[in-house]
């Protein structure tokens, strides 16, 4: 039992594992680029590919909701004692904490309305328009926002689309999640920044996969 559920931890520890290569100390700087979202930013990490990032954190938010999902679906757990009222004691409980209700509204959010709740801030330490080596096309407009400098390609046509530009020395993104949960199982979170929030949510949903798999056995 529970094989579904243990297939998507394995690939919730995946998506996390490369969202954690791409993440780094935050640096900050007097000269940022910002969007006006991200004026405050509370536990920023750094990163210098902040469209893999976005790609990763979603990835992340979406296999670790995924592990309850399967935990509480499984069809031969249901069929054992107990079970279901375990699961409906379990499931209120996910609705109701901060952190797990926050993973499921932005998994939701990230499926149906393509919302995301990071934030970026563009820090310069110094630029030059050589840093970002050279254009993809003859048509490739050199721009930047808080997520970092970028080439928009085939400006005005139905082809439009941004090339994020390799970040080298002088400058640095960071990112941070717009109105992260504070606490957890009725406990402030240490750092609240987006890697240790799909963190310690994969910790929990590994925990309840280990009591389902000890508590109901064939």
């Amino acid at each position: 039992m529970f094989e579904g559920a243990t297939s998507k931890l394995e690939n919730a520890r995946t998506a996390i594992d490369r969202l954690r290569a791409l993440a780094a100390p935050a640096v900050r700087s007097n000269i940022q680029i910002v969007h006006s979202s991200s004026r405050s930013q509370i536990d920023p990490l750094g990163t210098n590919d902040p469209l893999a990032f976005a790609e990763a954190f979603s990835s992340s938010v979406a296999h670790v909701r995924a592990i309850g999902d399967a935990v509480f679906k499984d069809k031969l757990a249901a069929r054992l004692a107990g079970f279901v009222v375990w699961r409906e004691a379990k499931r209120s409980f996910c609705k109701n904490d901060e952190l797990l209700k926050f993973i499921a509204d932005q998994r939701n959010s990230d499926l149906h309305e393509g919302e995301s709740p990071l934030t970026y801030a563009m820090q310069a330490l110094a630029f030059s328009s050589e840093m970002v080596g050279q254009a993809p096309t003859d048509d490739a407009v050199l721009l930047m926002d808080g997520s970092g400098p970028y080439w928009l390609v085939a400006q005005g046509t139905a082809l439009e689309r941004r090339v994020p530009c390799a970040i080298r020395a002088g400058f640095q993104v960071t990112v941070a999640l717009r109105d992260p949960p504070a606490t957890h199982q009725g406990r402030p979170l240490r750092s609240r920044d987006p890697l240790s929030i799909c963190t310690v949510t994969e910790r929990f949903y590994s925990d309840l996969v280990f009591e389902a798999k000890n508590r109901f056995r064939p």
